[in-house]
Order: structure tokens, then C-alpha cells, then sequence
């Protein structure tokens, strides 16, 4: 949706009846769809004052039986996904969206003194979620929308706590992560945070505990697309100068100490393509916004910390990222070794055999009971030729075409030394092939 100009009928003085609305109905979908109509009415309605905030709420909208004298205009509705309402209430009108127990509210009415009023009957009928404390923290997950905008959802994630899980990692990241979680606070410069391991050594369960441990004093924001992130400098610029306060932030440390101002944790999970030595060939200018937004004028003032997480070597990355003062915390997360893993398994009660290094999702697979399928055997092609020089008996394998039938005698290739077939059959089961060497 795009809305055009407004014009004004007296020097000083906006007529919202005015506005010249334009939509590109390629850009509405039907959840989206009671945007253009919201629009007309604060239009039609001569609506100047707009008010808009939100919260969670498990309470889901309907509309017959919460909103006694309201006059419905318009409804989209998900019945698994979201419930979308546009209506007239005491003097407003009033639009909200609900998703997943996020409620956003959108008021307009010609008299600001009419928001008290609805925002209180409002707060009655879609109560706060409360936060288990200690068990769940608020996160962002941002993305590009069709309209080159950056959208975002928020959600509340059970998270564990760091002491709960510390056990799952070798001593260096034990002392590392226990300095961030701990008396960690950022200053200026080294706002840059970089993860880097193989999948499956416990990276994402590390950031879910320091979001928590950090969510007394920074908000965290997850992008979902990384590559728009940095390509989209409208989009970047939104994320990162967004104001709003996340839900169940306190305005006061643990100490009871108020808080100046919240930092804000940006986290771009397997972004690996972003720092390598060739990042400007593969990825254009995200290393440089990268590095402008880590420590340079786009940073410049901003309360921003940017954790990054890479299955890359460190060897393979930009050497601009290692440049002395621009990381606040590098940490490699290996699989772990033979001892380590054993030391694991007996803290869990496990009893298996462990013959090398493993990764963290590797023996949480053993203890819930999966194990690696082993891999079929590949089909060979072409002519086959023992070592011993005596015919050998090899497994039957599956054909793969048309049945045609039984298998014929075999040619003889000229010289005596090789065997083939002249047509194509399937090997059925029990039945044994045979190969000849040279």
C-alpha cells in the first residue's frame, strides 16, 4: 500500500480529507487486506489523532462476544494463524491484529481524550501475558516485507538457563561464555560478536542462554535474511534505529539501579558468506555495512552489539574482522573430544562406545535413542574384476528399470579375459552374480 501526499486546504492546516490514496493490491494479501480500508475510514472520518502500541495476550479476538455496541466494518481471519478486526468503538476506530498471543492495537478518533477510555476496556479484555521468570525471554525476528520494509514478529521463547547446559561445552568456552554472562558490559568499540563451529556443536542453544542472561539490559533482535538485511539499507537502517521497547523490560537493573538506555543484541545465525576473504565477490557491500555498523559512523552512538555465527574457518575469514578492538568476544566451538565425550556420556548415564571426537547433537542423538543409518552400497558400473584372479560371489543388488525377464547366458568378449551381458535385466532376489577378474 502506498498513500500519496496530503495536501492541506488552509496554510498550516491539514485536511485529512485530502489524502489521495494509491494501493498496489499486488502488495495486500488477505491478511493484510483491511489496511486500505483502515486508511479510507480515518479519511472519510476527518480521524487526525492516531494512537498505536501492543502486547501479548493468549486471549484470541471474537468479535461477537467481547465488543458489546462496537460496529464491525471489516474482519480477515486465520483460523490457526491470526485474527484481523476493524471496527468503530466509543468514538474511535479501532483496529487490531492478533498472532500467535501478540496483539497489536491501531486507535484513530477526532478527540485524543477518547483513548483512555478504549484502551483501558481494551486492557480488560486481552490481559497480559505474564513472563515466567527466569524460563522465558521476548524475542524479535525481523524480515523484509514485499513493500521493501522491514517487518517483524515477536515471540516469547523458553530458554535454558546458562548454568543448566554449561556442562555441554569444553572448558575454554565454559570461561568465555561465563565472562559474557557474568560481568560482561559493552563500551565503545569491539561490538562485534563471533561464534564459529561445525553444525551441531551447540552454538544456537549458547545464544537462546546469553539472550537470557542479557535480557535484563539489551532487547534482542533475530534476521531472519541477512543478505537483505545488508543489501536493503532501508531495511537495515529500521532494524537498527527501532525504539520500542521490548515486553517485560524492566526501566531497572537486578540491583534495582535504573537503566539509562537498553542495548540492543542484532543476531545473523550461519553467516559465514558475510566475513570470508572474497565476502565482496560473494555478498557486495554486507562486509562493509558490517564493519560500519560494528565500529564505524553508522554505528556511531548507536547502543548496538552484532552476534554472528559461521561454520567457516577462522582462517578463511576477512582478515577485517581479526583487525585488533573489533570483536568483543571470539569464540570457536569444536566437536568435542574422545575424553570430553566420555565425560559427557557419564554424566548422563549414557554407556556406548565412543571412538573419536563427536558434536553435541551427535550424542544427544545417542542418548534419545537415534542412531546414523548406514549408508547403502553403491552400484557399481560397468566391467567388475576380482584381485585373485577367481571367480567371486558378490551380493545381489537391486536393478534398477524394466523387468525383462530372466537373466540370459553371458558373452564371451573377444580375448576370453572379460564377461557382459547384451541386454539389461534385474537381479532378483537370491539370485547370485558372479565376476570374473582379468
Amino acid at each position: 500500500m502506498e498513500a500519496a501526499g496530503a495536501s492541506t486546504s488552509k496554510e498550516g492546516e491539514g485536511d485529512v480529507s485530502d489524502i489521495n490514496p494509491s494501493y498496489d493490491y499486488g502488495n495486500i494479501s488477505p491478511a493484510s487486506a483491511n489496511w486500505p480500508l483502515w486508511w479510507e475510514q480515518v479519511r472519510e472520518r476527518q480521524l487526525r489523532h492516531i494512537k498505536t502500541y501492543g502486547w501479548n495476550s493468549e486471549t484470541k479476538p471474537d468479535f461477537d462476544g467481547q465488543f458489546e455496541g462496537a460496529s464491525l466494518i471489516a474482519s480477515s481471519i486465520n483460523v490457526e494463524n491470526s485474527i484481523d478486526y476493524l471496527f468503530f468503538l466509543d468514538g474511535c476506530l479501532v483496529h487490531i491484529w492478533w498472532s500467535r498471543n501478540e496483539l497489536s492495537v491501531y486507535l484513530a478518533t477526532t478527540d485524543r481524550a477518547n483513548f483512555p477510555a478504549i484502551e483501558e476496556k481494551l486492557k480488560l479484555i486481552f490481559p497480559e501475558m505474564q513472563l515466567m521468570l527466569g524460563k522465558e525471554v521476548r524475542l524479535k525476528f525481523w524480515f523484509m516485507g514485499p513493500n521493501g520494509n522491514g517487518a517483524a514478529f515477536n515471540r516469547l521463547l523458553s530458554v535454558p538457563d546458562w548454568d543448566e547446559i554449561h556442562k555441554n561445552y569444553g572448558q575454554v568456552i565454559r570461561d568465555e561464555m561465563e565472562r559474557l554472562t557474568g560481568t560482561f558490559r559493552p563500551s565503545h568499540g569491539g561490538q562485534l560478536l563471533l561464534w564459529q563451529g561445525p553444525p551441531g556443536t551447540g552454538k544456537t542453544f549458547a545464544i537462546r542462554s546469553l539472550v537470557r542472561e542479557w535480557a535484563k539490559w539489551c532487547d534482542s533482535s533475530y534476521i531472519v535474511d541477512p543478505e537483505s538485511f545488508f543489501g536493503n539499507s532501508n531495511y537495515m537502517m529500521q532494524v537498527l534505529l527501532d525504539s520500542s521497547r521490548g515486553m517485560f523490560s524492566s526501566d531497572y537493573d537486578e540491583d534495582g539501579n535504573p537503566v539509562a538506555e537498553r542495548w540492543k543484541l542484532i543476531i545473523l545465525e550461519d553467516s559465514g558468506e558475510l566475513l570470508s576473504s572474497d565476502a565482496k565477490s560473494r555478498s557486495g557491500q554486507a562486509l562493509s555495512r558490517l564493519l560500519n555498523i560494528a565500529d564505524g559512523l553508522i554505528g556511531q552512538g548507536l547502543k548496538v552489539l552484532i552476534l554472528i555465527t559461521t561454520n567457516e574457518e577462522m582462517d578463511s575469514l576477512h582478515e577485517a574482522i581479526s583487525r585488533p578492538g573489533r570483536c568483543a568476544s571470539k569464540i570457536v566451538f569444536p566437536r568435542l573430544s574422545k575424553d570430553e565425550a566420555i565425560e559427557w556420556a557419564a554424566a548422563n548415564n549414557l554407556s556406548f562406545d565412543v571412538e573419536g571426537d563427536m558434536s553435541l547433537a551427535e550424542l544427544y542423538g545417542v542418548a534419545e535413542g537415534f542412531s546414523k543409518t548406514p549408508e547403502a552400497p553403491k552400484r557399481q558400473l560397468g566391467f567388475q574384476h576380482s584381485e585373485s584372479g577367481v571367480k567371486k560371489k558378490v551380493e545381489p543388488k537391486r536393478s534398477i528399470g524394466f523387468d525383462v525377464g530372466s537373466r540370459p547366458e553371458p558373452e564371451t568378449v573377444a580375448g576370453g579375459d572379460q564377461t557382459m551381458y547384451t541386454e539389461e535385466v534385474p537381479i532378483e532376489p537370491g539370485l547370485e552374480e558372479y565376476v570374473f577378474d582379468d
